[in-house]
């Protein structure tokens, strides 16, 4: 399986690519090559979920879908709305949270229409 959805931010000039993996793996190890950030995980290195961040233009979201849970959706999310935020100085709540619920429904609508279920 995979799934990929870019959600686009203009007011804040970015994009994030939300992308469902079997093999998260080879799909971190993809994007890092392509963006060439030297950054590389070993075979048996595993993990639910994880942000890449090459520049402030585009943010990626990987998801491990062995994992696919609400938790791990809004784990890594917290991690994106953090990033976006502070690589902009954006420090007050509120942004934050309208960044979270604008970026969280996209990607439960996203898996709704790809008839995928959330553990």
């Amino acid at each position: 399986m995979y799934l990929s959805r870019t959600i686009s931010l203009s007011i804040y000039d970015t994009k994030i690519q939300v992308i469902v993996t079997k093999d998260i793996v080879k799909t971190h190890n993809r994007i890092n090559n392509y963006h060439k950030t030297g950054v590389l995980w070993e075979k048996n290195t595993g993990a639910a979920g994880c942000m890449i961040l090459c520049s402030m233009a585009k943010y990626y979201m990987l998801i491990n879908k062995d994992y696919l849970s609400y938790n791990t959706i809004c784990h890594e999310l917290y991690h994106c709305v953090c990033n976006i935020a502070n690589d902009r100085g954006i420090h007050e709540e509120e942004s934050r949270a309208w960044i979270q619920g604008v970026v969280a429904q996209e990607i439960f609508n996203f898996l709704r229409e790809k008839q995928i279920d959330i553990a």
